[in-house]
């Protein structure tokens, strides 16, 4: 059986991990929003490790890792951007709640995996709900669906990390698909996908169809790929979109109904 997850199904989960923690912790949400790497580290039940980015675990959707302890432990790699060190850190904060409550992990048992790639996105979902309100996002992504153009000017108009876009991005897709994050050479720095198994950070895809021509000429490209999955395995073909995010490349990819066509054909 293939896996993957609903964009929606983990929106869900990290809504209740944000009723939970404010809860337990009143305030909390604010406070994270303003600097969460900063508030955490004042949280005397928790301890915040900076590791190097070779350190941190490869199986996690970001650059970072999550030790129950005790102290539970979360390491944050280290990195130049201050956006992208406070979504780490609120990704690994949602695992030490999902693991640590029997109220999140109910879900899981519903997960033909036992909830792995469900507890993976909600973690996103839960960091890209506290940095990037829904006010600014919905001024930003259509109804019909993100385009790479509107993702990258919600990236500039919010002080958000470029991973946190994508997620709330993903929430917004039309039809099953992801988002994609590739830095200069065209290895995926993240992807936020709903109902399509997720790709692993790292992977190569700078030779696909489409990406290849972002990442050689200007940037904003259109047209049909097929993403790499694990031993070189291509996916099923998907309308793309593509626009240059400060050095970065962000792609949107959905199997029909995609918001920059007047009319898409699902694929196959």
């Amino acid at each position: 059986m293939v896996n993957y997850v609903l964009a929606g199904a983990a929106r869900t989960q990290a809504a209740a991990m944000i009723t939970e923690l404010e809860t337990v912790r009143p305030g909390a949400v604010k406070l994270l929003a303003q600097g969460a790497l900063a508030e955490l580290r004042t949280w005397p039940e928790l301890t915040v490790k900076d590791v190097p980015e070779n350190e941190a675990a490869q199986g996690c959707s970001v650059a970072g890792a999550y030790d129950y302890g005790p102290p539970p432990r979360l390491s944050v790699a280290t990195s130049n951007s201050h956006a992208r060190r406070d979504f780490t850190a609120l990704h690994e904060l949602g695992h030490h709640l999902q693991k640590n409550s029997f109220d999140l992990m109910e879900p899981f048992s519903k997960e033909a995996d036992r909830g792995v790639l469900l507890e993976d996105a909600a973690c996103d979902a839960f960091a890209a709900q506290i940095l990037l309100p829904a006010h600014l996002v919905d001024q930003h992504l259509d109804a019909k669906g993100p385009t790479a153009s509107a993702i990258t000017l919600l990236w500039e108009t919010s002080k958000a990390s470029r991973m946190a876009v994508c997620v709330r991005a993903a929430q917004h897709l039309p039809a099953p698909g992801h988002v994609l994050l590739l830095d200069s050479v065209g290895h995926l720095a993240f992807a936020a996908s709903h109902g399509l198994p997720p790709l692993r950070r790292g992977s190569f895809q700078g030779d696909i169809p489409v990406i290849d021509r972002a990442l050689a000429g200007p940037g904003r490209v259109q047209g049909r790929t097929q993403v790499r999955y694990r031993d070189g395995i291509l996916g099923r073909e998907l309308h793309t979109d593509t626009a240059p995010m400060d050095g970065y490349t962000v792609a949107v990819l959905v199997t029909d109904s995609a918001p920059w066509r007047a009319f898409t054909p699902p694929t196959t």
